[in-house]
């Protein structure tokens, strides 16, 4: 049992580490981006960047603090903005998107509350754990997706 706990443990350590990774990679990619280029062309196959990277923290923010631990969201606006099933692909080159810095500042503060709430996660069963390791596991991934739209787009601009 306590090596169980001690893996659960360093798992997670291991998947926070790994959100961290992928939010710090994400915003890199970002970082040089003007506000044009964060909307970027109006495709059937990818969202606009700014929206995708807005996505991103809802997704996490939406699972991670939200559902699992009933929290307040962050955004008054964000199932408007953010939610991919509510908000029609084709409609998301023209909402009202917070600004550049506003996003960036959502992003910090959802990675933040997560980070925090490591101490209530690790202290739920091993079946509450694996549960609310799935959604932080998918923001991870969801962020590597960020990073392929971002690849996508550079080669369209060339």
């Amino acid at each position: 049992m306590a090596q169980t706990i001690s893996q659960d443990r360093r798992t997670l350590s291991e998947l926070l580490d790994s959100l961290q990774e992928a939010r710090a990679r994400t915003l890199d990619l970002v970082a040089d981006l003007d506000d044009q280029q964060l909307i970027g062309p109006h495709l059937s196959i990818v969202n606009p960047l700014k929206w995708e990277i807005g996505h991103v923290a809802y997704f996490q923010e939406f699972w991670c603090l939200r559902h699992f631990q009933g929290e307040q969201p962050i955004l008054a606006e964000g199932d408007r903005l953010y939610d991919s099933a509510r908000v029609p692909h084709d409609t998301r080159w023209d909402l009202p998107l917070p600004s550049r810095r506003d996003t960036l500042d959502f992003m910090q503060q959802v990675l933040e509350r997560v980070i925090e709430s490591r101490l209530f996660v690790e202290r739920q069963t091993d079946q509450r754990l694996q549960q609310e390791l799935l959604p932080t596991a998918c923001v991870v991934s969801r962020a590597d997706a960020c990073r392929g739209y971002y690849l996508h787009s550079s080669d369209a601009r060339l």
